[in-house]
């Protein structure tokens, strides 16, 4: 029948279900009728393009399916469509004759079914009809259903497996057993494969139902080779072999594209198609030299030294101009020479070309946009081609009646055009399928659906109806057997079929593979051939460089275990960060279509000498430092002034040199923490300590051993016995730390937490200070403590004595403020991070050490300044103000003034006038008189005993009270309240 290719659509769609055609905005644009289905196209339906879903039938549950049906250039199958959807509503209605469903038919791009499917920016499908090389990657994105657990029940309820039915396409000749190298297995074991399994499964589960059939045929001008007397190919013509692949191979074809473009009738290979043609016209070659495009493991399998061979002996004989400038094939129609970049890619040396930057939409893509004369052969998918002249003019003639499109001469486009079995051993094959989303909330009704579509009943040939526009038959085995695809007229398809395999064959379906469609324009087998036409690029160039690409587009995403952070051992400069820095994994085989993340920063788990904080910290410390430096220069510049030898001088130096020692303990807790700074930073911290305040400890014993002395002795404290005691301090001290450095190995660095990577919640660890021993440091904590115990409890009993006798409340100041500092400042060594502790211990020893140096310092430092400034003044208007004569003058009239008189004031008086007689100036030791330590009541009952001999044994009650390193001068007197800031010497 000459209306064969038209009259398969013979499903009439069922009357009384309504149709209505929406836009983006939710408004009618149109509705349709049962009548209007099967003539529904642009010509009658001019608004078709703005139509953005349909709705099908008035039912109360709601069945949506997203489809690829957008615009008038796909009508035909849009009406499919809606025809399928309209006998299902009508079948399924409810007794009483209304609808029990409604079916949202979204109709978009090929793009539409695999982006933002049930993501909250888009409305959650049922069904989603999909490409064969998007099922594996929608499948590993969990957006679709597997499908098992479905074809069970229906087994169980129809007693066949559905499965089967699409799965078992066998070839009908009995080939050898034994698989030679893999392309040649095409044929050696085709016996049992189940092709379909290679696109619609994924990981051995089943995850789409497929739906249509697409692969590549030979379209050839048949009077150009009867012109040429070129040999029809297979199966016109017969002489080629059973093996009829084996001839009829790339070579030939080569050959036979040359010839007729030597002929001058035009190219003999004309190249068109869209979307990734390319990619599949590639493969079907390279699979001949048993070349995979694509391996196993998603990388790119052009390097295979035998794609060489692909390269000379096809590729380039068709694409590179001859002798006469003339290519075998249409070169030009792979690129644009108006297209905006283009002419910058093509004057733009090969190695400087960024294939990772480069903008796509300069190369053309759609190569069958603009038709072409088939003057020799073309190789493309059977939709919309008729397989022989007779139809094609059947085309040609349906146009001029029924569409607004002016009728064209087909011949001169199309010309005698014959039908045959595309070259090599193996043709693409590809398709259309329907699954099931995972956010669906009517998959059980989604099934039914897919059910009732596939349905190959002769009263209902739903299957049938999807394939007609194809021109295909369906990818199930049954099919074939069944009219119309049972016909004469689809020989060449139904054998094609049977040799058709998917490019990743004899791999399963990979994730990445979708890729390369979505990447449309931007295909390795486009960059190859035109760096090979336009750029004179070696084989080794265009191989890696279009490996490059294509292991690009078909690596997976990048995730977050694609990039690698680098933690750097020190802080960034300027700042108290520690910040991560991001690459990619050497490894990593993903796109890189997903930018790196930016630089994480972690606190610093120190203080850089360079940030604010360290800056800060060191400045005070050099402060503190340097203050305690100059306290120690002032007192030995007046150490022989009366304050000065009153504290004794080298005590107030050890006192000092032990805040010096302790003020370094902040520069070794700042900036880059290593071993040797853990040790000398708790060592300075502890001498230091011992040295300081054991030296206010031992200078508080003296005085409380002599305001506690009970009997009516002579008491000898020297400065050798204070340095012993110190001494014996500081041995405990070392002791201590000479425990603590040796136990259990002693302070070590230790990978410590400071913080977690986000992106890949990476616990980020770091070397810090660990101080060693718990048992040694609680041991050197108890030495400190009893310390600081006894020191204040000195402290407080010898509270009571009178300030202007000696400088206790000073030292009692200072000692309460070491103390407090110690207290609060060394149990966080132990508490929080070494940054933390730098930050608060630093300072608080740096601000602690600052009060009780000043205090400790500056009142003797300005009496000796005071006094010598007076002494300096007075000297020659009052000679002897202060004078050892006038003293003892002064002391012997008031002693006989007062011999019967016993009151406090007379008490102190007597006081102030033995501390005033000092000598023995090479012993430098205390001899004083029992009454001026006696209790005031024990002090007068003795002076009142002794007042008859008083001016006759007046040199044997005088006792010498000397707190100094060197006697006073015989001539000069002695003011106690000199240090003290109390009472002005020589005034009367």
């Amino acid at each position: 029948s000459t209306n064969l290719y038209y009259d398969m659509a013979a499903v009439t769609p069922m009357p009384g279900v309504s149709i209505v055609a929406y836009n983006s905005k939710d408004q009618v644009v149109y509705t349709l009728t049962a009548a209007d289905l099967p003539t529904y196209s642009g010509d009658f339906f001019a608004q078709m393009d703005s139509v953005q879903y349909y709705l099908i039938g008035n039912g109360t549950t709601r069945l949506e399916a997203r489809s690829p049906f957008f615009g008038i250039h796909k009508a035909t199958v849009s009406r499919v469509a809606i025809t399928v959807i309209n006998d299902f509503i009508h079948v399924n209605r409810n007794a009483d004759n209304t609808d029990q469903y409604n079916v949202k038919l979204v109709v978009g791009t090929w793009d539409d079914m695999v982006t933002n499917v049930c993501t909250p920016e888009s409305s959650c499908p049922d069904i989603v009809f999909i490409g064969s090389t998007q099922v594996a990657g929608q499948a590993a994105n969990q957006t679709i259903v597997q499908l098992d657990s479905f074809f069970d029940e229906y087994t169980k309820i129809n007693s066949w497996l559905l499965k089967d039915a699409f799965s078992k396409v066998r070839v009908a000749r009995n080939f050898q057993t034994t698989c030679l190298p893999y392309a040649r297995c095409v044929h050696s074991c085709l016996k049992s494969l189940q092709f379909t399994y290679y696109d619609y499964t994924y990981k051995g589960d089943w995850y789409a139902v497929p739906l249509t059939t697409d692969m590549r045929l030979l379209y050839y001008n048949t009077t150009t080779f009867n012109k040429l007397g070129l040999t029809h190919p297979p199966p016109v013509g017969t002489t080629w072999g059973d093996e009829w692949w084996s001839n009829w191979n790339w070579t030939q074809f080569t050959q036979y594209a040359n010839t007729i473009r030597n002929s001058g009738l035009g190219y003999g290979f004309t190249f068109s198609g869209t979307y990734d043609e390319e990619t599949k016209f590639m493969a079907m070659i390279a699979r001949n030299w048993d070349v995979q495009v694509v391996t196993s493991n998603g990388s790119c399998g052009l390097r295979n030294s035998n794609f060489n061979e692909v390269l000379d002996q096809v590729i380039r004989p068709l694409f590179l101009p001859n002798s006469a400038g003339l290519t075998a094939a249409n070169a030009d129609s792979f690129y644009d020479n108006t297209t905006v970049g283009f002419k910058e890619w093509q004057n733009t040396p090969i190695d400087q070309v960024n294939l990772t930057t480069l903008d796509p939409n300069i190369f053309c893509c759609q190569y069958n946009s603009v038709p072409v004369p088939i003057t020799g052969m073309n190789i493309d998918t059977v939709e919309g081609r008729p397989f022989a002249t007779l139809w094609a003019k059947q085309v040609a003639a349906s146009n001029s009646t029924n569409s607004t499109t002016t009728a064209v001469n087909v011949t001169a486009y199309v010309g005698d055009l014959g039908v045959a079995f595309a070259p090599g051993i193996a043709t693409y094959l590809g398709g259309t399928a329907v699954a099931i989303t995972q956010g669906a909330k009517q998959k059980e009704l989604a099934w039914k659906f897919i059910t009732f579509m596939t349905s190959q009943d002769p009263a209902t040939p739903y299957l049938n109806a999807w394939s007609y526009p194809a021109g295909l038959p369906p990818p199930y085995d049954t099919s074939l057997e069944l009219p119309p695809w049972s016909a004469q007229p689809y020989e060449v398809a139904r054998t094609t079929f049977k040799h058709a395999v998917p490019i990743q064959y004899p791999n399963t379906a990979i994730p990445q593979f979708s890729s390369i469609e979505k990447a449309h324009g931007l295909y390795p087998s486009i960059q190859l051939i035109l760096e090979i036409i336009l750029k004179n690029a070696t084989n080794d160039q265009a191989i890696n460089r279009a490996c490059q690409v294509l292991e690009d587009i078909m690596a997976p995403a990048c995730t977050v275990q694609d990039w690698v952070f680098t933690q750097p051992q020190v802080c960034s400069p300027g700042t108290n960060h520690l910040d991560l820095t991001y690459a990619w994994s050497p490894n990593s085989t993903c796109r890189r279509g997903q930018p790196l993340p930016l630089t994480y920063s972690l606190q610093c788990p120190y203080v850089p000498f360079n940030s604010p904080f360290g800056l800060a910290i060191v400045m005070l410390t050099g402060i503190g430092l340097m203050t305690s430096l100059v306290y120690m220069l002032m007192l030995a510049w007046y150490r022989r002034s009366n304050p000065i030898k009153m504290a004794s001088f080298v005590f107030c130096e050890v006192i000092l040199l032990g805040s010096v020692f302790m003020y370094m303990t902040s520069f070794f807790m700042t900036d880059n923490p290593v071993l040797w700074k853990c040790n000398v930073s708790i060592w300075v911290l502890v001498i230091g300590f011992g040295m300081t305040f054991g030296g206010l400890f031992v200078k508080l014993m003296r005085i409380y051993k002599i305001f506690s002395n009970k009997g009516l002795k002579v008491i000898r404290v020297t400065d050798w016995f204070l340095f012993k005691n110190l001494l014996i301090i500081i041995a405990f001290e070392i002791a201590a730390l000479l425990v603590w450095t040796l136990a259990n190995g002693g302070p070590q660095m230790v990978s410590t937490i400071i913080g977690m990577e986000p992106t890949q919640n990476v616990t980020i660890y770091r070397d810090m200070c660990n101080f060693g021993s718990l048992g040694a440091l609680v041991g050197l904590g108890v030495v400190n403590l009893v310390l600081i115990i006894l020191a204040v409890g000195v402290a407080f009993a010898t509270w009571s004595v009178p300030t202007q006798y000696n400088e206790t409340k000073v030292i009692i100041t200072s000692v309460f403020g070491v103390a407090f500092g110690c207290f609060v400042c060394v149990p966080l060594l132990f508490v929080v991070p070494s940054a933390s502790v730098a930050m608060i211990v630093g300072p608080a020893i740096d601000i602690v050490l600052l009060f009780s140096m000043a205090v400790f310092c500056v009142p003797k430092l300005y009496e000796s300044i005071r006094l010598e400034n007076r002494r300096a003044s007075r000297s020659s208007t009052k000679p002897g103000c202060c004078g050892w004569a006038s003293a003892i003058a002064k002391s012997t009239q008031g002693s006989k003034s007062s011999k019967s008189k016993v009151s406090k004031d007379s008490a102190s008086g007597e006081m102030e006038r033995h501390l005033s007689e000092i000598s023995d100036s090479e012993e430098y030791n205390i001899r004083m008189n029992p009454t001026a330590l006696a209790p005031v009541a024990r002090r007068n009952v003795w002076n009142a005993s002794n007042s008859n001999n008083s001016d006759n044994d007046e040199q044997s009650a005088i006792r010498r009270f000397n707190f100094g390193l060197s006697s006073t001068p015989a001539n000069q007197g002695f003011c106690p309240h000199c240090g003290l800031g109390i009472g002005d010497c020589g005034e009367r």
